[in-house]
């Protein structure tokens, strides 16, 4: 009996050391996914863009290194770190892992310091020339240094916390510009803009330089050429034209010749500038205006030598790519451009989420003989060409009476090839010699005809690059400044520094610097909307016909009264003036009940969109695990 009582003993201890066991093994399990995560370089990353990877631009900057690089994050530990930074620190030691496991042969070394005061780290600090940024919970560290042979970069992180997808960006650009050295590439920058800054009366108070053009100088020697040069200096490793304004034939011989040598150039156009019509009402009303009319810039000579047409005095409107303004308006000349604008098999433009162009224009035209075209951005289909003046103010009037080309049109484009020459005679005539200036005698003006470049020498090839916008760089459009700091909220900036490193720079940070920008606009919501409105705009145009037709009835019938009788109408009067407003009246209200139809339409699909945004991902793990359930069943059952 006692041998009965004690029987099941054994079976509770074997339970017991099977969950002793079981909690041990898992524990091991755990610590051994956690140490393979953070030493094994295997790493699956299934958000949009690859988020949490490393770009190719930068594997390729990591796969030449050949000597060593020393990252030195400086980051304050245990209290002096607000809260709620202690997440971002942990993503951005495991972004800095990455580029230790990626870099061959172990020359990415990556060591974190704690720099308080009156410590080595603190020390370490002050000869690393790193200083702690103020926040509510004090003083605090987050700074990687680093360095390479004498070359140091240092990346403050403090300042860009709210953008962690440029951390990439500027780990990668430090690293390219510790192991290239001191040297920069030389650009020369033409424009009638202040895009480098102002100061002084004349201008209504200083201005600062624009952001890109801060940014440009990190990278670049950034020299300015004046509009009226005559040359442009060969010693520059490539040229951006900005605006040009007023620019004469000599400014674009200057141009022409820089192309032919071999040089690149990037050019930006613009029908209307708003930063043009800005600073036009900046200048001094006494001195004629700085690069002649400010609003709009063409290269008439060139653009039409490379094949191409500008039209100075109309701006794209476009229904897909509208853009929402304040005041609950809606602007189809502002281009929000989203996935349909971008050439994705370029590097320029592959990595970009969005651009903000405003009222650009467009190119028309094929390229001349011997030149090769990549289109980089594009509108849809769904645009129009207005005027500045009704892209201006009339917002709803462009919406209403919109008639689409059927035809995207090309925002910016990149010519390759042999150029000629906009100028086959040589350069031309100069104006007239200014009070005390001697004018040139004919042999210094033959020799000036006969040295000037007609076509590009044997073997060389040449590269262009054509914008239709100026504003799209400028700080309002591209940037959110807070302080000292500025935040890109769009693509712009990427996108215009990408176009200077692919004919003069760093190709590789391309893609790295494309993912500044994740936004993705509603193009789909815009293309209901524009399919909406074109159902019912030919019936609303001829009842609006109607509508003025039978105001301008009534206005006659007023004013053919006779004077005397302003009071009187006879029946016959009465009766046709009552026949006219009916109309007016029953057309009005028939406009009003289509737009509402339209409306509706719209809600409607945006209604079933946003169900299945909704219920879409329950749905598919309803299905997934329904299905799961009936597998177990069925392999019970064949048990």
């Amino acid at each position: 009996m006692s041998t009965d009582s004690t029987a099941p003993a054994p079976k509770r201890n074997t339970i017991g050391l099977y969950s002793s066991v079981g909690v041990l093994a898992v524990g091991l399990i755990a610590a051994g996914v956690s140490y393979l995560s953070r030493n094994i370089p295997v790493q699956i990353d299934f958000t949009d863009n690859h988020f949490y990877s490393l770009t190719d631009g930068t594997k390729q900057i990591l796969s030449g290194v050949d000597t060593e690089i020393q990252g030195t994050l400086f980051v304050s530990e245990g209290k002096e770190l607000p809260p709620e930074l202690i997440g971002r620190v942990k993503d951005l030691e495991a972004l800095l892992r990455q580029y230790e496991q990626k870099t061959p042969k172990g020359h990415f070394k990556l060591t974190k310091v704690n720099p308080a005061p009156d410590t080595e780290g603190g020390e370490q600090a002050a000869l690393a020339g790193v200083q702690p940024q103020q926040t509510r919970s004090g003083d605090v560290f987050l700074t990687l240094s680093i360095s390479c042979l004498d070359k140091r970069e240092n990346i403050d992180f403090l300042g860009l916390m709210g953008r962690e997808e440029q951390f990439e960006y500027e780990i990668s650009r430090a690293v390219a510009n510790v192991l290239k050295g001191d040297e920069k590439k030389k650009i020369g920058v033409m424009s009638a803009l202040p895009l480098m800054g102002s100061a002084g009366p004349m201008m209504g108070g200083q201005q600062r330089p624009w952001v890109f053009f801060q940014q440009l100088k990190r990278d670049y020697d950034v020299q300015t050429v004046e509009m009226t040069a005559a040359s442009v200096d060969p010693s520059f490793d490539a040229l951006m034209v900005v605006h040009p304004a007023g620019i004469t034939e000599t400014g674009q011989f200057a141009i022409d010749q820089f192309v032919l040598s071999g040089k690149p150039v990037v050019v930006m156009l613009d029908p209307h500038s708003i930063v043009g019509k800005m600073n036009a009402g900046r200048q001094n009303p006494q001195m004629p205006p700085m690069g002649g009319e400010q609003t709009s810039s063409s290269l008439p000579k060139l653009t039409a030598a490379w094949g191409y047409g500008f039209d100075a005095t109309q701006v794209v409107a476009d229904m897909l790519f509208k853009t929402p303004l304040r005041g609950n308006r809606e602007s189809p000349a502002f281009l929000t451009l989203g996935e349909q604008a971008f050439n994705r098999k370029d590097p320029v433009t592959s990595g970009l989420g969005d651009l903000l162009f405003v009222f650009s224009g467009a190119f028309t035209g094929k390229p001349a003989e011997g030149l090769v075209e990549d289109v980089l951005l594009r509108t849809s289909s769904e645009n129009e060409m207005v005027s500045p003046l009704e892209a201006e103010n009339s917002d709803e009037s462009i919406i209403q009476k919109f008639k689409s080309s059927g035809e995207a049109k090309s925002l910016a484009i990149r010519l390759t090839g042999k150029f000629k020459s906009a100028f086959p005679d040589g350069k031309p005539k100069a104006t007239a010699p200014e009070d005390g200036e001697e004018p040139k005698p004919e042999e210094e003006k033959k020799d000036e005809a006969s040295t000037a470049l007609k076509e590009m020498a044997e073997g060389k090839s040449g590269v262009v690059i054509l914008v239709a916008d100026t504003d799209f760089l400028y700080d309002n459009f591209s940037v959110q400044v807070m302080g000292n700091m500025a935040l890109p909220f769009n693509g712009n900036l990427p996108f215009g520094m990408n176009v200077l490193d692919q004919v003069a720079g760093d190709t590789r940070l391309l893609q790295v610097r494309s993912r500044n920008s994740n936004r993705r606009p509603f193009t789909r919501i815009n293309a209901i909307e524009t399919a909406a409105n074109a159902k019912i705009q030919n019936e609303v145009a001829e009842l609006q016909k109607q509508a003025d037709e039978a105001n301008a009835k009534l206005s006659e019938l007023q004013a053919a009264k006779d004077p005397k009788q302003r009071n009187f109408m006879s029946p016959e009067q009465e009766a046709e003036l009552e026949t006219f407003r009916k109309n007016q009246a029953n057309a009005q209200r028939r406009i009003r009940e289509l737009r509402k139809e339209a409306r509706a339409d719209i809600d409607g699909t945006l209604a079933s969109m946003k169900l299945w945004n909704i219920l879409g991902t329950p749905l598919v793990v309803a299905v997934i695990g329904f299905a799961v359930f009936l597998f177990r069943r069925k392999s019970t059952s064949a048990k």
